[in-house]
């Protein structure tokens, strides 16, 4: 694979993780939902959903800065994979964020 190729494949992968979460932005605007755990909890999974999706590792550093969040992050917790349970992995986005909203463990 080519330099050039290489950096258009990273490309369409950040692409497609801003893709899901404006698509949780937009959930979470048309559902009202103001509580800042629920949005949290939507928008990262919403990056974890996109990860097994494409078949990506993500870490919660990934996440992070995914995300926005330029504050480092816990080094424990820094390079650890995040993966999406086996019995989700079917789900629409839409559906994540549904089971996201209705968990009361959180994530």
């Amino acid at each position: 694979m080519s330099e050039k190729q290489y950096l258009y494949n990273i490309a369409d992968k950040v692409s497609l993780y801003v893709q899901a979460k404006q698509n949780a932005i937009d959930f979470l605007v048309k559902n009202e939902i103001k509580d800042r755990n629920s949005i949290q909890n939507c928008l990262i999974m919403s990056q974890i959903w996109t990860a097994s999706q494409i078949n990506d590792t993500i870490t919660i550093n990934d996440i992070m800065i995914y995300l926005g969040n330029n504050e480092p992050a816990d080094d424990d917790l820094d390079m650890k994979e995040v993966v999406l349970d086996d019995e989700m992995k079917h789900l629409t986005l839409n559906e994540i964020l549904e089971v996201a909203l209705d968990s009361d463990d959180g994530i």
